[in-house]
């Protein structure tokens, strides 16, 4: 017996090994643990309203704006436009290694049908697959393809364009609006991320804006959960285990980068498993620099969850939609 035993406890010593050797080795199977979080189904979470609504808006999906399998894009178009037609390119939330397009469903056809706005939803290469800055390169593929190709799709030419996201794509679209607005910042880049469109406004759910500030957050935070998460996010966005100096961390600090030049923007987050302090360190950043803001951030009275803007059987999803609706109508 007392030889089985050691048999037993030798084999599971050797799986813990096998293990940890694995999470050391590469991020793939901590990014396959967490990309699961991100990609389940997708749940109308508001079904009254959603019902009242999808008939007004129509869907083309899966429409390739390169030629990577995951350069794929929805547009959502308002059936009926009573004012000058906007468009609103998304980048879904997913921590950089997961999520997808159709996560934005349901705001994507309350928007389109609420604001006339044209919305197109975009995916992109995830991490470890693609690394950074590929996301990047990637909407400004997108904006650039469907500029382009404005007659094929029925857009409109000359349409008031804003560029959002929710969480890591929050942050992508931050990123990339601030290439478009600091000539000195876009020469970090290649120039095909600069567009020469005049951009409107952006909106910012839930975003990480600053990875230095949030590594060093998590850092001195008890929460392992997450200091795991932001790790696996970093090395798989830059195949550097020790990514605190690499361009990801330094590049990404947008509140350092941005100008006065940047557009009206939307930002708002909660406070609980979130980026909150980058948010509110991002939109004082650009008050600082005269752009005109409009934020929504919770006192400590309520716990408000990462990507509580999307779940709109609660009051602070409406309100949050009101809030965006009313920002976009008013640029």
């Amino acid at each position: 017996m007392k030889k089985l035993l050691k048999i037993v406890l030798k084999i599971l010593l050797g799986l813990i090994i096998f293990v940890i050797l694995l999470l050391v080795i590469s991020p793939q199977p901590s990014v396959w643990l967490f990309a699961r979080a991100f990609n389940g189904p997708v749940k109308i979470t508001n079904k009254k309203l959603y019902s009242q609504t999808k008939n007004k808006v129509r869907i083309t999906k899966n429409i390739a704006y390169g030629n990577a399998a995951s350069t794929r894009a929805d547009i959502y178009y308002p059936r009926r436009i009573h004012g000058k037609n906007k468009i609103l390119y998304w980048v879904h939330g997913g921590g950089f290694i997961g999520g997808d397009k159709k996560s934005i469903n349901e705001f994507g056809t309350y928007i389109a049908s609420k604001t006339d706005t044209t919305v197109i939803s975009i995916n992109y290469t995830v991490a470890p697959t693609g690394k950074y800055p590929t996301q990047l390169m990637q909407l400004a593929a997108a904006v650039n393809y469907f500029t382009k190709s404005a007659k094929k799709y029925d857009l409109n030419k000359n349409p008031q364009v804003f560029v959002g996201g929710d969480s890591a794509g929050a942050q992508i679209a931050a990123q990339y609006m601030t290439i478009q607005t600091n000539q000195k910042y876009a020469r970090k880049f290649s120039k095909k991320i600069v567009s020469k469109l005049n951009f409107k406004g952006a909106i910012l759910y839930c975003g990480s804006y600053n990875f230095d500030l949030i590594q060093r957050e998590t850092k001195n935070s008890n929460n392992w959960l997450m200091r795991w998460f932001v790790h696996t996010v970093g090395w798989s966005m830059t195949d550097e285990f020790f990514w605190s100096k690499s361009s990801l961390a330094t590049e990404a600090n947008i509140a350092n980068y941005v100008t006065k030049n940047y557009p009206a923007t939307y930002i708002t987050d909660g406070n609980s498993f979130t980026f909150e302090s980058s948010g509110k360190q991002l939109a004082n950043s650009l008050r600082n620099k005269g752009v005109r803001v409009t934020e929504r951030f919770f006192s400590k009275k309520t716990n408000v969850n990462h990507e509580y803007q999307f779940d709109f059987a609660t009051k602070k999803a409406k309100k949050t939609l009101a809030q965006t609706i009313k920002f976009m109508q008013e640029q």
